[in-house]
């Protein structure tokens, strides 16, 4: 909403709270949105344990295995102090987003 700067955010006292998350209730409010995808795009889906010590040079163009292995360990060398998740997806050639 930017109420706060994201320095502000991240020393928060609330900064770890998860407002919304599957599996705690029957219902669940989500953002969804659509975007365009093309063969090659990618897509991280990770904790906080990760984004956190994430630096936009860390994503390279490499084959996403490695890619994957070398973000968990950049976390683990940075901090490691939290739970590290991730996910990565790679669309590749033929994919159709169609209905």
């Amino acid at each position: 909403a930017g109420l706060i700067t994201a320095a502000a955010a991240a020393c928060h006292p609330q900064a770890n709270v998860i407002p919304r998350a599957l599996g705690v209730s029957a219902n669940c409010d989500f953002d969804t949105c659509l975007i365009d995808i093309e063969s090659g795009d990618r897509f991280l889906l990770c904790s906080d344990g990760l984004s956190r010590t994430l630096h936009l040079a860390d994503l390279d163009d490499r084959p996403i295995v490695p890619l994957a292995d070398a973000l968990l360990s950049n976390a683990l060398e940075r901090d490691g102090s939290d739970n590290i998740t991730l996910t990565m997806v790679e669309i590749g050639a033929g994919a159709s987003c169609e209905p």
